[in-house]
């Protein structure tokens, strides 16, 4: 039973890598459609009395001013009680030009808000608060979290200039 779900969570994975990395490599310069396509890779690690690492890919959503509109859709894997437990996710993370970014992210579980810094996009710190949807007692995904996204991407858009002065 553990070995079945074992290569459940492997082919989950690797479902996610593939997508992620096949659309990431779509560019087309006769359609508009690639401003909507996936333009990053996210890998994020999360703590909230368990660990949990989350990957999948990233829509960046251009506009007028000069903040950073993410929708991210994902697979993530945790670990409790020495038990590995998987499930789907998707966040909306609105990164601001003054190096702030404010997250809120849903799994079929829980609902978390957080709040954080973020460097050029590339590399987000957040601290906020996950609320359950049920009051379950197994894989309970509650309570303060502290968590760190990593962004990766080949379109110079989606990250932030350095500037100097």
């Amino acid at each position: 039973m553990i070995l079945l779900k074992k290569i459940k969570l492997i082919f989950a994975l690797s479902c996610v890598m593939f997508l992620t990395k096949s659309y990431c490599q779509y560019t087309s310069t006769t359609t508009k459609w690639e401003n909507y396509m996936p333009k990053t890779v996210f890998v994020s690690y999360d703590y909230m009395h368990r660990n949990t690492i989350k990957t999948g890919i990233e829509f960046f959503i251009p506009n007028k001013s000069s903040n950073y509109i993410f929708i991210g859709l994902g697979y993530g894997i945790g670990i409790d009680n020495a038990k590995i437990f998987s499930f789907p996710n998707a966040h909306l993370s609105l990164n601001l030009q003054n190096g702030y970014v404010l997250k809120l992210a849903t799994t079929t579980t829980s609902l978390t808000s957080s709040a954080g810094v973020s460097l050029f996009n590339a590399l987000d710190f957040n601290l906020g608060y996950s609320f359950p949807f049920q009051n379950q007692q197994i894989h309970k995904l509650k309570g303060i979290t502290v968590g760190i996204t990593v962004r990766i991407s080949n379109h110079n858009k989606v990250y932030l200039p350095m500037k100097l002065f």
